[in-house]
Formats: C-alpha cells, sequence, structure tokens
C-alpha cells in the first residue's frame, strides 16, 4: 500500500475509535488533498447505514437462512433462552449481508464491537460457536474478528470464542472502502470465496437467474 493511502486510512480508524470507543489517538496533519480523500472516505462509510437492533437480518444463501431461521425458533423455545446470544447473532449476520452485497459495513462491525464490550458479558458463547458452525460462517466470523484486532484496537480475551485470524483482514477491508464503484456479481465474490463459499455461491445462482429472467422478458 501506497504511504499516502497508509496515512490517511489511519488517519481515518484513528478517528472512528475516537468518536465510538472513546480512545484519544492524535491525528496526523493532513494536506487540503489528503484530507478531501479521507472525507470522501469517511462519507462513503457513512452512506453504507448502520445496524438497526429493530430488524432482522437475513443470509443470501437460501440454505444458511434455512437454517438461521431454524436456530432462531429452536433459541426462542430453549429452556434457556438467550436473547442476548440471538441479538449478538443478528449482527454478525448484519455484517455478513452486507458483504454479501459488495458493501461492508465499518459501522456494522464499530456495532459488533460496541456489543462485545456493552453487552458480551450476557452472551452464551458456547451456543454462539455452535450456531457459528452450524451456520456455516466460521470464516466470516474470523474476518470480522479479525477488523477488530486490526484497526479497532480489540484485545483477543475480549473475543470470547474461537476465531482465525486473518492478518491482511485490514488491508481487505481497506480495497473494499476505496474501491466506490458498483458492486457486480464477479467483485462481490472475487474476495468473499475464502471466508464465504456458500455466500459465493448464492451470489453467482441469484446474478445467474436475474440474467435468465432479463432474457425471457
Amino acid at each position: 500500500m501506497k504511504q499516502t493511502t497508509e496515512i490517511i486510512f489511519t488517519n481515518l480508524f484513528s478517528q472512528l475509535r475516537n468518536e465510538f470507543f472513546g480512545e484519544e489517538n492524535t491525528l496526523v496533519a493532513l494536506s487540503p488533498y489528503k484530507q478531501h480523500k479521507l472525507d470522501t472516505l469517511r462519507k462513503h462509510i457513512d452512506n453504507v447505514g448502520e445496524y438497526s437492533a429493530a430488524e432482522v437480518y437475513s443470509f443470501e444463501s437460501q440454505h444458511q437462512e434455512r437454517w438461521r431461521r431454524k436456530v432462531v425458533e429452536e433459541e426462542r423455545h430453549a429452556i434457556d433462552t438467550s436473547l442476548e446470544t440471538l441479538d449478538f447473532l443478528n449482527i454478525i449476520i448484519y455484517n455478513i449481508s452486507l458483504i454479501e452485497r459488495g458493501t461492508p459495513s465499518v459501522h456494522g462491525i464499530i456495532s459488533m464491537g460496541l456489543y462485545l464490550r456493552q453487552k458480551g458479558h450476557l452472551v452464551d458463547f458456547v451456543k454462539f460457536e455452535a450456531w457459528i458452525h452450524r451456520l456455516r460462517i466460521s470464516g466470516m466470523v474470523s474476518l470480522l474478528s479479525s477488523l477488530l484486532l486490526q484497526l479497532f484496537n480489540f484485545e483477543p480475551d475480549e473475543l470470547p470464542y474461537r476465531y482465525k485470524v486473518h492478518s491482511k483482514a485490514y488491508m481487505w477491508l481497506y480495497a473494499q472502502i476505496a474501491d466506490m464503484r458498483r458492486p457486480t456479481a464477479y467483485r462481490r465474490t472475487r474476495s468473499m470465496a475464502l471466508f464465504s463459499p456458500l455466500a459465493t455461491l448464492a451470489v453467482w445462482k441469484k446474478a445467474a437467474q436475474t440474467a435468465l429472467d432479463n432474457i425471457e422478458e
């Protein structure tokens, strides 16, 4: 990554950590050109939107969505129902759904981090880990966890569940944020296949069906 780009992104995420996690990072003085680039990136991030606890988020993959509904149904009827764990899962699925659309949400990742710090002690991480494997989202959870570690200064013990650290996760997010073009199926799946094969297949299946529908019209 070019030094200019690195400085801009370093300032951007220092700004976000100050604003949402109460840090007191000193921002590097930027030239008018670099500041304009940072402001454009921040506007792009803010335009993606924020997580809403009032909404229920779903998967692109029909298989995963069917599994998700079953998980939620079973948990709501369990003797030891954990609404906090379902809420945390909903934040994860929100983030995954945006990644599947080719527009990852930095605010969604921040929501995940804030939930862990504010209500993580109420989450049943034994259940959560079981759901991760059942829904086939280990790769995505690892990606999101790596981003909290690398960009928002989380410590490993703040993420009390199993995950794999992707050492270049922050580079992946930088590239996604910097690329503001319309997300095509190819662009959406090119970098997603490593983290979620099922979602990749779902995106291409939907793209193929859309193409067929357009031909029929």
